[in-house]
């Protein structure tokens, strides 16, 4: 008899309290309106909303759902773990799972999930439980330098939901696919009336796009080629160009690396701080005694302090801790919590009770709950620093290819953003350029620079019928080639997966 699969409701209990970010509450309706939506969730039972901290704090239901509906009522939503303020707050994607796989054995193909605050194995083990309790789910791995899992099989919104039910923050990270959505910016006037004049050479181009204006963009959806609509924008006197709207992963991955590298060092530098500067008082003989007059109001103050320092340099790891306790597991910030809470705890327990009536000690260990957290940051600066470095290998293969192409449609050249490319499109490489993506000269002869797959640093000729790789270089001569694979499909998308594997 085989062994049925359960559903992450029937294994994970039901978060008892959790905490949700909310982000675009600015007045009392606002409160009312994410009160309302969060209590019409199944099993919700209370809801306390804070406009100063932008928080809600939830009894019963699951978190995924709650996020979900304060999405309908218009306002964004996470669940609480680390939340840097500069950070965009990530649309909650499905709930993803995923089946454990031996390393030696690569996933390809399926959806990849971006999973925040996994410090340890034991977090990469919790989301693979999650993961590996949806139905459907073939096979996955989780990458804890990337914070990344790689999934086969399921639906993605109940992968990423399962995920986040468990206590980490998910998201499904989009792929490069054309959607027929285009950003255009107009640089150059058509006229006093402007808008009409464009809505109406739009209407003419493809009377069914859909088109809205936002701030000095234009957004517009159609089935037809970007550039026959340069085209028809250049032929009206209007001189526009394309915008990309497909974010670099990797440009992200560095910008909030640097980000995280920098606030790990202002919590380690407050941290060591006040930790360093309490042990050299009490080595020095500066402190006074819990017992002597007016030694308990002076550690009473450092108590404060010290718990000030904790909230600031290692609220995540306690944050992590709890949400964890719920979920009747422990990680590395279990560890964290226990050993600078029991530190602080006890040391305000002797500050209470000098006398010894409750905790006897001569030895306070404040200088200890702060000084293992400036560690642990500094630490983390020197991890997060390694992981870039991992990271740079695939950032500067990405690097390679450009990101604009010179498509030729109608004996015409325009520039267009090589994610909106299409398979025949003819592309014009003129010398020192880039391929943009791989394809097969139809045109021209040029000789291209290869040794970015070959190690040979003699160029090859290519002439019609030869085909190009993306990411190489054409030292002479101008070629024309059509695009013959995209997105993943390529060349240098293959060994980039490769590398990352390999990591």
């Amino acid at each position: 008899m085989s062994e049925q699969r359960q559903t992450p409701a029937e294994i994970l209990p039901p978060a008892e309290r959790y905490r949700l970010a909310i982000t675009g509450m600015s007045c009392g309706h606002c409160v009312a309106a994410v009160t309302k939506a969060v209590s019409a969730v199944s099993g919700v039972e209370s809801v306390e909303v804070s406009l100063e901290s932008n928080s809600a704090e939830v009894v019963g239901g699951l978190p995924h759902e709650a996020i979900e509906a304060i999405r309908v009522a218009g306002y964004e939503a996470r669940p609480v773990a680390q939340i840097p303020e500069s950070c965009p707050i990530p649309e909650p994607a499905p709930r993803s799972v995923q089946a454990t796989v031996p390393a030696s054995k690569p996933l390809s193909g399926g959806y990849q999930l971006a999973v925040e605050d996994m410090t340890c194995a034991s977090c990469v083990s919790a989301v693979e439980r999650a993961i590996r309790s949806v139905d459907g789910v073939e096979a996955a791995a989780v990458n804890l330098v990337e914070k990344r899992a790689q999934v086969v099989g399921g639906d993605p919104r109940a992968v990423v939901n399962a995920v986040i039910d468990q206590g980490y923050d998910a998201r499904l990270i989009e792929q490069q696919v054309a959607t027929g959505s285009l950003q255009l910016r107009i640089e150059s006037p058509v006229g006093e009336a402007q808008d009409s004049l464009l809505k109406t050479l739009f209407a003419d181009f493809d009377p069914e796009a859909a088109l809205t204006r936002e701030g000095d963009l234009w957004q517009i959806t159609t089935t037809r080629h970007p550039a026959d609509l340069l085209i028809a924008l250049e032929a009206r006197g209007a001189k526009a160009s394309l915008h990309e709207t497909f974010a670099d992963p990797y440009a992200e991955e560095a910008a909030k690396a640097a980000l995280e590298v920098r606030r790990s060092w202002q919590r380690a530098l407050l941290a060591a701080l006040v930790g360093g500067g309490l042990m050299f008082l009490e080595m020095g003989g500066y402190a006074p005694s819990p017992a002597a007059p007016d030694g308990q109001s002076f550690w009473l103050a450092v108590a404060i302090i010290c718990l000030f320092v904790m909230r600031f340099s290692g609220g995540h790891y306690y944050n992590g801790a709890l949400k964890q306790a719920k979920h009747l597991s422990a990680n590395m910030d279990s560890l964290v919590a226990l050993g600078t809470g029991a530190a602080w705890f006890a040391s305000l327990l002797i500050t209470l009770q000098p006398d010894g009536s409750l905790l006897r000690g001569e030895k306070l260990y404040f200088d200890a709950s702060v000084l293992i957290l400036a560690f642990l940051q500094f630490g983390h600066v020197l991890e997060t620093r390694a992981k870039r470095t991992t990271s740079e290998a695939v950032g500067s293969l990405v690097g390679l290819a450009p990101k604009i192409a010179r498509v030729v449609r109608e004996g015409k050249e325009v520039l267009v953003p090589v994610s909106l490319l299409r398979i025949d499109d003819w592309i014009r490489v003129r010398p020192g350029e880039r391929i943009a993506i791989d394809g097969e000269v139809v045109e021209g002869q040029a000789s291209l620079d290869e040794s970015m797959l070959t190690g040979e640093s003699m160029p090859l000729e290519k002439r019609p019928g030869d085909g190009v790789t993306g990411g190489t270089i054409n030292r002479s001569g101008t070629l024309v080639f059509r695009v013959t694979r995209l997105g993943e499909e390529t060349t240098l998308s293959h060994i980039i997966a490769m590398v990352r594997q390999a990591q």
